[in-house]
């Protein structure tokens, strides 16, 4: 697969588990770069490329971070 992102930062609970990763993702035409918070669940740690893989498609990625941005927009 194609490299969608770059991991930002990673939220921990207090017991230290993993609770969201947050990763910089390209944008419409790679032209923008958009932030969204991925949930741990959602991604597959690959040890032997030392990479986080998502079972999500890049679209699906677009449209959670489009949410977040629409509900920060009507606060």
């Amino acid at each position: 697969g194609e490299q969608l992102g770059e991991v930002r930062s990673v939220k921990l609970g207090p017991d230290g588990a993993v609770q969201g990763v947050t990763v910089a993702t390209r944008g419409l035409f790679g032209l923008t770069t958009v932030t969204t918070t991925l949930n741990p669940n959602d991604l597959v740690y690959l040890r032997e490329r030392n990479s986080l893989v998502s079972r999500l498609t890049q679209t699906e990625m677009a449209t959670q971070a489009g949410r977040r941005v629409k509900a920060r927009r009507s606060l």
